[in-house]
């Protein structure tokens, strides 16, 4: 069993219906109940788990994140139309930050910090791959608000422009943007 996040590395070369079955049993509450749920609705609809083509084993393996989320349709079919460019760019920017391989302990400690003060704070790290990270998980859960119905078109726009921006107008972009997001994490605390 995976020990740590789901993602390319954790279970590299499992079928499909063994990585939603690993899924089931995952150390992470939240991996491990969104496969359990999915499973439980398939079976309740009268698919056998016990096939081994329950999940069809040519399904396109996603190269992270939750294998049973990437099953219900993530990330593609969790963003409004109006905004479905800025969740591209936004699975770009997550190609980009997963290219160099797995993380350190202690980048993954600083990445932890870096997003937690942009989040309630507002501040955007100086270092570039940080700066990259806390946009790219920040403007993704602006996203994935928005389609739930707790969205902020604002902080989306803002989000938008600062990717959008170079030069000066992306620094002062990136100060514009930090109050929006604020206020957005205040409001669905």
């Amino acid at each position: 069993m995976p020990s740590g996040p789901v993602g390319r590395n954790s279970v590299e070369g499992v079928p499909p219906r063994e990585r939603l079955f690993r899924e089931a049993i995952h150390p992470f509450e939240h991996v491990r109940k969104t496969a359990r749920k999915l499973l439980k609705a398939l079976a309740s609809e009268g698919y056998d788990p016990g096939d081994p083509e329950f999940v069809p084993s040519d399904y396109e393996l996603p190269a992270f994140g939750s294998f049973a989320l990437h099953l219900l349709g993530w990330p593609d079919h969790w963003v409004r139309e109006p905004y479905e460019h800025q969740m591209r760019r936004v699975m770009e920017q997550h190609a980009q930050l997963r290219a160099p391989g797995d993380r350190s302990d202690f980048w993954l400690r600083e990445a932890g910090r870096a997003l937690s003060a942009f989040l309630l704070r507002g501040e955007v790290p100086v270092e570039d791959e940080l700066e990259l990270y806390v946009l790219t998980v920040g403007e993704m859960l602006g996203l994935h608000a928005d389609y739930c119905g707790h969205g902020d078109p604002a902080l989306l726009d803002a989000f938008d422009v600062v990717a959008k921006a170079a030069g000066p107008q992306r620094k002062e972009a990136l100060a514009r943007l930090g109050p929006f997001q604020v206020r957005f994490t205040e409001s669905v605390r």
